[in-house]
């Protein structure tokens, strides 16, 4: 949303430099960076709001939420915002320059980063300014702005560029918030670290300082009994996870591929998500459960809980409250994982879909887990639902389209799958008809086929509870000499079979 010039705009403008400038604190507070000064005196702080140590470097950032109601910055925008003359302020001062905005500057940060890999200014204009980089590095050049190549290559290598989305700033401030510090909900605790930071101008505040500050407020670091105590109750939400599906899985169990692919990608750099989808009844309960249980033998963290046995809920804070957890999943499991990679779990995502959903307006918390998410690096996320729904939602379907994501299909068990599925029942395979075969394909149906031995009269007493016993072009049904449960969208039936 593009705010109205004026008073509307500076607040707008002022609310996303307090989140980027909140985050950088908390980042600080995390062990990962040395100190935060807000406004610094002259000529340190000219044309940026803070500076950021760290590594043993020193960052100056700007911000700029916006470019009027440009979608993008190009190299004249930026000069009449003052941004080339801050950033060789900074450079010549030994420091490296952020330039952070809602609104991107592309060729800029391509620019920047060509310069950084290059070994020199008459190399970088000879062999890197393809994709038609050259008008915009002319304009740096020029006179209107730096003069010369050399000059402006040396500005674009001291460069950084970002532009975080201003919500997921904000939600991913409150769940690290609600990570690291105890007294307070995350959105508030953020708040008031944003109130101490405004209250601290031109101080250097490392982590002993903003501690010491956040202490007259309530606020104090969770200490390592907090994270046992964190990690204990994330354990006992996928526990709980656990106790919904064991029931309905075959035993005994049959090894999928799926599973060691979900393994194996949530154990890789990439992809962040992972959209698991497969037919109502295909196995992805099975799948969930054989990777689950390889991740958590590994040592690695894994928080899962379902959508479709919750009350509602409207926020990521509110979600957690329904699966046991004190505030946001996302948060609780970055908690307990304390930098280590962990996963992150959402089963029956159909639940909250336009499709198929009874609570469609509970998909925005969902999102909005995979924006808090992005603020732990070693944290990959699993969402969980039918193809058809993955199909059918167009917000569904625009996750699986984003950058580091990807979508894995749980496919039918195979004819080698189900003799060993029959095999370890002890039944009949020479009994099967092909029809009977191709319907075991489906795990749903598998796991409820009769357990008895040839010869065995079937009768109603031996289906599942709910179900209805149906006849093959007979109403004998009870007298039947064989028979199957069949899932369908509306429960469990039995169809009978005489082979």
């Amino acid at each position: 949303m593009t705010p109205r010039p004026g008073g509307e705009a500076d607040k707008f403008g002022n609310r996303y430099e307090a989140a980027w400038t909140v985050r950088q604190a908390l980042n600080v507070l995390l062990g990962r960076g040395d100190s935060i000064v807000l406004e610094p005196a002259s000529p340190l702080g000219d044309g940026i709001e803070f500076l950021y140590r760290r590594d043993g470097l020193t960052q100056a950032h700007q911000v700029k939420r916006q470019n009027r109601n440009a979608n993008s910055w190009n190299v004249l925008s930026l000069r009449d915002k003052g941004v080339w003359e801050a950033l060789r302020t900074h450079v010549d001062g030994g420091r490296t320059f952020h330039f952070v905005s809602t609104v991107p500057a592309r060729a800029i940060e391509e620019l920047t980063d060509r310069a950084r890999r290059s070994d020199d200014a008459a190399a970088f204009r000879r062999e890197w300014l393809s994709d038609g980089l050259g008008s915009q590095f002319d304009t740096l050049a020029s006179a209107a702005v730096y003069g010369s190549a050399e000059e402006a290559w040396r500005m674009l290598r001291g460069l950084w560029m970002e532009w975080p989305n201003e919500r997921d700033l904000i939600d991913t401030n409150a769940v690290l918030a609600e990570q690291i510090l105890t007294g307070a909900p995350g959105h508030s605790a953020a708040l008031t670290l944003g109130d101490v930071l405004m209250t601290s101008l031109g101080s250097t505040l490392d982590a002993p300082a903003i501690t010491a500050r956040l202490a007259t407020h309530g606020l104090r670091p969770a200490g390592r009994s907090e994270s046992a105590t964190m990690a204990e109750e994330v354990a006992t939400a996928t526990r709980r996870w656990t106790a919904t599906v064991e029931s309905a899985l075959l035993r005994p169990v049959i090894p999928r591929t799926e599973a060691a692919l979900l393994v194996e990608r949530v154990t890789a750099d990439s992809p962040r998500l992972t959209l698991l989808t497969g037919t109502a009844g295909g196995g992805k309960s099975a799948v969930l459960h054989q990777a689950i249980e390889t991740l958590i033998a590994s040592g690695t963290p894994v928080l899962a809980f379902r959508l479709d046995r919750l009350a509602a809920f409207d926020s990521t804070h509110q979600l957690g409250l329904r699966i046991g957890l004190p505030g946001s999943p996302v948060g609780a499991l970055g908690a307990a994982a304390a930098g280590r990679p962990c996963v992150l779990i959402v089963d029956q995502l159909d639940a909250v879909s336009l499709a198929s959903g009874r609570s469609s307006e509970a998909f925005g918390p969902v999102t909005d887990l995979l924006g808090e998410a992005a603020a732990f690096p070693a944290m990959r996320v699993v969402l969980v639902c039918r193809a058809f729904d993955a199909k059918a939602d167009p917000r569904i379907r625009e996750l699986t389209s984003a950058d580091e994501s990807a979508q894995l299909e749980v496919g039918p068990l195979t004819t080698v799958q189900v003799d060993a599925a029959l095999t370890g029942m002890d039944l009949d395979q020479g009994r099967l008809t092909p029809s009977q075969r191709a319907m075991l394909s489906s795990p749903c149906t598998c796991s409820y086929w009769p357990r008895s031995r040839t010869g065995r009269t079937y009768s109603p007493e031996s289906v599942p509870p709910g179900s209805s016993w149906m006849s093959s072009g007979s109403s004998n049904g009870p007298s039947a000499n064989f028979g199957y449960p069949r899932c369908t969208s509306t429960g469990w039936s039995r169809q009978s079979w005489q082979p």
